[in-house]
């Protein structure tokens, strides 16, 4: 699913934001068409971020500059990478499994089916992302999906 002005957070420290894979505050990977472009030979938390971001969107990962070392911080490290506020993870995974938005759809009806319910934030932005009005209401699940006002 597209998703180029939102701001995906899978950890607090990997984001997605367009097609830039953000590792603590770091620019480490692209998502292209059809592959993960790595920009270089990184710390072994950081790979593991790549390509836990390749197995969720399904694609191979492809090291443009693996010979070029980059060690920025150490483990246990926490940055905040991302200016300005990011989706839930919840969300967040939501929008990178989704094909489309219908499915993303989908997956969030069965979020709220589960009793989980939507931040405000989250809500926003993907108010935002669609083009809907902000104060449109949020969906909750009470037998069937109605809205909050």
């Amino acid at each position: 699913m597209e998703h180029h002005n939102l701001k995906l957070q899978l950890s607090p420290n990997l984001h997605i934001v367009g097609e830039k894979i953000i590792s603590y505050e770091t620019h480490v990977a692209s998502i292209k068409k059809n592959w993960i472009e790595s920009f270089g030979k990184f710390s072994r938390t950081t790979g593991k971020q790549i390509g836990s971001v390749a197995r969720l969107i399904g694609l191979p990962i492809y090291e443009a500059y693996k010979d070029i070392p980059f060690y920025k911080h150490e483990q246990g490290v926490r940055c905040n990478g991302v200016v300005g506020e990011t989706l839930s993870r919840d969300i967040s995974l939501m929008i990178l499994r989704a094909k489309d938005k219908d499915e993303f759809l989908e997956f969030l009806i069965r979020h709220l089916q589960n009793g989980k319910s939507i931040k405000r934030s989250d809500w926003r932005m993907l108010c935002q992302e669609w083009g809907l009005p902000e104060d449109t209401p949020r969906p909750v699940f009470k037998g069937d999906i109605t809205w909050l006002s």
